[in-house]
């Protein structure tokens, strides 16, 4: 009998986005259903689907921009939640007294996908990112018996180290469009 398995899919959409931009160079991303489909099996439950994505800073403090970024934020989570069905997570971002801005992403990421996976005990996690920073929460998912599996541009080495399996954006991407044509 065929055994079922369990994954959350967790997905730092910036740097998704970002990677697939600059993998497809103007054309438009893939649909999610079908990226969906190219990291999971048919004997695959996702339990659940996390996107992270950072708010944007209004460029100055005005009602009016602040206004403008919160509408702009609000209009990607509710994009974002019609095509994946995924729960959906905008991330503060704040301006920092030299005028940049710091984002809490990663960090929220973290944290809400340690949680769902130690409550859901799926078999793995699906992680879309890239940096090195989510090596722990990786490494510490292992402990509990939760495999990884990244998909990623340029993943960091931290992070390969730490996961169960890679696989490369780009190689993903190029599947995608060789099955649409």
């Amino acid at each position: 009998m065929h055994q079922i398995l369990k994954k959350v899919v967790a997905v730092d959409w910036q740097n998704f986005n970002r990677g697939c931009q600059n993998i497809l160079q103007g054309t438009a991303l893939p649909r999610w259903e079908n990226v969906i489909q190219q990291v999971n099996d048919d004997g695959v439950d996702v339990l659940e689907q996390l996107i992270f994505t950072a708010g944007r800073v209004p460029e100055n403090d005005s009602a009016e921009a602040l206004a403008t970024v919160t509408s702009q934020s609000r209009n990607l989570s509710a994009a974002l939640q019609r095509q994946t069905a995924a729960r959906v997570f905008i991330c503060p971002a704040k301006r920092t007294p030299s005028g940049d801005f710091k984002q809490s992403d990663d960090q929220r990421l973290m944290i809400k996908t340690l949680s769902s996976c130690l409550r859901l005990k799926p078999d793995f996690l699906t992680l879309f990112a890239s940096d090195g920073d989510y090596a722990p929460m990786v490494w510490e998912l292992r402990e509990w018996g939760i495999r990884t599996e990244v998909v990623g541009r340029n993943v960091a080495g931290e992070l390969r180290e730490a996961a169960y399996h890679v696989v490369d954006l780009e190689q993903l991407l190029e599947k995608i469009a060789e099955e649409a044509a």
